[in-house]
């Protein structure tokens, strides 16, 4: 979507203007109504209240030379914070697709005398939730393709000082491009984004001065990634593991940060195979790998002054005569056994090797691993939080305080010794199956707390709930959702780089 910056309104075509409640207009509204007209509209609506996102529609209004004005209500002044506005930008492009609109003129002239948040944030913030919204996955359409495309086009902003709100909105210009990127990869089929496509893809992150390390199956086996072979066995797609690294040459920080992600391309649950229903849902089973990613291209396109480590697992969990079967021993790379209680239990294993790899090979101060890896935790939180599990309180709270913040909620989730326990196997180090007495997610941390390393501050996030949704956000059409990418920015901007 094409964005660009005007001094002075137009008025004409399709018009976005502001209020902050229904008896609340800024000046330049107030001009607009000497004759009363917008007033009348108002009145003569009793759905419209002022509450936020609501919107009045005039068609061929008397009061200027506009084809039609959408007067959105920004709801109560003490409400009105960045993610409000954002929820409004995400309005104004549904409204204009709905109404098949191409190009529209937003007049932001009022929004400095009935807010209190500064007006080039709040506009940054309301272009990055049109930006967001703005976002449908139509690649594979062809006979249909016309009736899936977007109708917005382009948008212009009507306002005195557009290079502050470019400065205010470049760190989420380059957060929303790591979202499209990341809801991209996790929309895709798996017959198209196999782990080596998926591979493929990431090569185009060099581009931004990412450096790129890929593991093939044969250099994994050297290594001794056996947890991660494990859960690609039963496939004819080959396992890859891809490491992406950022480190800007004026590095001022000696903290190092690994991101960690899941990158089962599809998920059928192997020799535990899923039920059918719902099965073509594991396509998203990638989205943690994709959130890496999308937080590594964010993080070098705004040439963030941090060390930030990507590293994915790329795999397929198929059923066949290779395949994984329950009561398998594995040796991780690690040098810890496994039983495989339960084949289905394959994102833990994926994770394990590629953490310890990232440990080995990198100083890493800090590592954050991301995953859809239970069911348990959307059981537990639904599709309103991921969950954040630390072995260090402070992370916990920072990661929790973050989610607050860029609205990806995450809840601080407990790891205790009696989980830890459950986990326990009698022939072997460890098991991948909490064995079948609850706390699904708690049982699944403490596998991967196994994994990290002394010294090591680490946090894992379970976001089974939260990469995909099917009817949708306020801020992201039904589908992949870009789950966690704003988080690892956040994150990396508070805490790594100062």
């Amino acid at each position: 979507m094409h964005i660009e910056f005007l001094k002075h309104s137009p008025i004409k075509g399709a018009c976005i203007l502001f209020i902050e409640s229904a008896s609340n207009m800024g000046p330049f509204l107030r001009s607009l109504d000497k004759d009363g007209y917008i007033t009348k509209s108002i009145k003569h609506s009793p759905a419209f209240e002022g509450k936020e996102g609501q919107t009045i529609h005039i068609l061929s209004p008397q009061c200027c030379s506009a084809e039609r004005l959408f007067i959105i209500s920004l709801g109560n002044k003490e409400e009105i914070d960045k993610l409000s506005m954002q929820r409004i930008g995400a309005k104004i492009t549904d409204l204009l697709n709905q109404n098949k609109i191409s190009t529209a003129d937003i007049i932001a002239e009022d929004l400095g005398d009935i807010i209190s948040l500064d007006k080039a944030e709040a506009i940054a913030n309301l272009l990055f939730g049109a930006r967001i919204k703005n976002y449908a996955f139509n690649n594979h359409f062809e006979k249909k393709k016309d009736q899936h495309a977007l109708y917005l086009k382009s948008l212009s902003i009507t306002c005195a000082d557009s290079d502050a709100i470019i400065n205010a909105g470049k760190e989420l210009t380059a957060a929303a491009e790591g979202i499209i990127l990341t809801r991209n990869l996790v929309s895709e089929p798996a017959n198209i984004l196999h782990p080596e496509e998926f591979m493929q893809r990431c090569k185009a992150l060099t581009e931004l001065g990412v450096k790129l390390t890929v593991l093939d199956k044969a250099k994994m086996a050297s290594l001794g990634m056996n947890a991660l072979l494990g859960v690609a066995q039963g496939s004819a797609m080959q396992p890859y593991t891809v490491i992406m690294e950022w480190k800007p040459n004026n590095l001022r920080t000696d903290k190092t940060l690994a991101l960690v992600g899941k990158g089962v391309c599809f998920d059928s649950g192997g020799i535990n195979i899923k039920p059918t229903a719902g099965m073509g849902d594991m396509k998203y089973d990638k989205a943690g790998a994709a959130t890496v990613v999308g937080a590594m291209h964010t993080i070098a396109t705004r040439k963030a002054n941090a060390h930030v480590i990507g590293i994915i697992g790329l795999v397929e969990n198929m059923p066949s005569g290779t395949a994984q079967r329950p009561s398998d021993i594995i040796t991780t790379m690690s040098g810890q056994t496994v039983e495989v209680g339960n084949t289905d239990a394959e994102g833990r294993l994926v994770l394990a090797d590629i953490m310890h790899y990232v440990q080995k090979n990198y100083k890493i101060t800090h590592m954050i691993d991301i995953a859809t890896l239970t069911g348990a935790v959307v059981v537990a939180l639904g599709e309103t939080y991921a969950g954040a599990f630390s072995n260090t309180k402070n992370l916990a709270e920072q990661l929790c305080t973050i989610g607050e913040e860029t609205g990806d909620l995450l809840w601080h989730m407990p790891l205790h010794k009696n989980y830890d326990k459950q986990i326990d196997s009698i022939v072997a180090d460890i098991s991948n199956d909490g064995g079948g007495r609850g706390a699904g997610s708690c049982t699944a941390a403490h596998f991967l707390q196994r994994f990290v390393l002394d010294g090591c501050i680490w946090a894992h996030l379970d976001i089974a709930g939260m990469a995909w949704n099917k009817n949708g956000t306020a801020l992201s059409p039904a589908g992949a959702t870009g789950f966690g990418v704003k988080v690892f920015d956040r994150f990396v901007k508070k805490h790594i780089e100062q």
